[in-house]
This record gives C-alpha cells, sequence and structure tokens, in this order.
C-alpha cells in the first residue's frame, strides 16, 4: 500500500477496476489495504462488492458460495461460532477412519508434542480393525496396522464411540468410564497422548485478518 502511494490510490485503482468489470483485479488490489486497514469499511464494501460480482459469474457452487461468504464475513464479521460435528453425524458414519485419523494429526500441538515419543493402538471391538498411531518429531502418523507390542497403551472401543469422540459428543471421562472402551496399559499415557489435541474452533476468518 505504501509503494503504491497510500491507501486512496488503491481504493482508486480498484474502483476503477470494479467499474470495468475487472473484478478479480479489483479484489486483488483492495485486499491489500484491508490487510493493512482491518477496520476500512469503504474498502470492505468494494471488496464484499467484487466478491458478490465474481460470484454471480461463477458456474462452480462451491466457488459461489465461498465467494459470498467472503462478502458476508467482510460485511458482517467472522462466525461466532463453528460449525457443530454432530449434526454431520449421518454423514460422518460414512467417513472412512483414514480421513478422522488426518484430521487428528491435523489438530496435533506441535508445540506441546516436541520431544515426545509416543505410541498407541486403537483397535476397534465390532470391526476388528486396528491402527497404530505414533506421535514423534511433533508429528502423528497412522497405519493400519496389527498391534504394536511397543505401544504405551491399547484403546478399544466401538467405531461408534470413537465418532462420538470425534463429534465432541464424549470426552476423556467418557472414555475412561464408558462400557464401550476398555484400555490396556497405560492410561495415564493415554491421556498424555489425547492431551496433544487441540480441536479447531471453526471461526477462522477467511478473508480478513
Amino acid at each position: 500500500v505504501a509503494l503504491a502511494g497510500g491507501v486512496d490510490p488503491v481504493i482508486q485503482a480498484a474502483r476503477k477496476a470494479y467499474e470495468a468489470g475487472d473484478y478479480r483485479w479489483s479484489a486483488e488490489l483492495i485486499k491489500h489495504v484491508i490487510y493493512a486497514e482491518p477496520q476500512n469499511v469503504l474498502a470492505k464494501e468494494l471488496q464484499a462488492k467484487s466478491f458478490e460480482q465474481m460470484a454471480y459469474m461463477a458456474e462452480s457452487a462451491p466457488w459461489r458460495n465461498v465467494y459470498l461468504t467472503g462478502a458476508r464475513e467482510l460485511r458482517e464479521g467472522g462466525p461466532s461460532e463453528g460449525l457443530a460435528r454432530k449434526s454431520l453425524i449421518d454423514m460422518l458414519r460414512h467417513t472412512p477412519t483414514d480421513r478422522f485419523l488426518e484430521a487428528m494429526a491435523a489438530s496435533l500441538n506441535a508445540d506441546k508434542a516436541e520431544g515426545q515419543d509416543l505410541k498407541i493402538n486403537l483397535h476397534f471391538t465390532d470391526t476388528q480393525d486396528n491402527y497404530v498411531l505414533h506421535v514423534k518429531n511433533s508429528v502423528l502418523h497412522h497405519s493400519k496396522a496389527p498391534k504394536a507390542i511397543d505401544a504405551v497403551a491399547t484403546l478399544n472401543l466401538t467405531k461408534g464411540f470413537f465418532l462420538e469422540m470425534m463429534t465432541g459428543e464424549a470426552g476423556a471421562a467418557d472414555m475412561l468410564l464408558s462400557d464401550q472402551t476398555k484400555i490396556d496399559g497405560s492410561t495415564i499415557q493415554l491421556g498424555k497422548f489425547f492431551g496433544l489435541l487441540e480441536k479447531a474452533t471453526g471461526t477462522f476468518n477467511i478473508v480478513t485478518p
């Protein structure tokens, strides 16, 4: 923004691009003003209008939805609460286990996991599937494999209860007390493992700082 001569010249150039129908360039220009001045109402409204025009022209429904979500965020602010996963329970029942484990890996707090070397078995008693989860070098790896003999603990549970854990319907206390779970090995180490995971709030902004 400073190299362009300040906020006003950038807004002027973005408005000119908008009026010429070059909405993508208008959005590209004005985003720098928004990053420099997040509370600039004029810039945010021009960005929202540019997004709306691109949404109207988009053949792809997901693209249109993202543009319109961005426009709404610019005018009303980001989301105050995330999507409740339990509302997606029917769809999640058909989601492969690997996708949940990938989500767990993404939720690992790398700072907390630094220096940790933890391996656990995740055994589904209803499907007889077994996964080995291993935290090392601040990364959570998983593999569908027989139970690892060097695992600190084995968590035996049903696929349904695992789904409750993933959607937030069941917590650590439920894991310890439920008749749908059985823990072999160190309960403390298992608790330590799950303590390295943090649930995303789902309230992040997509177009504003």
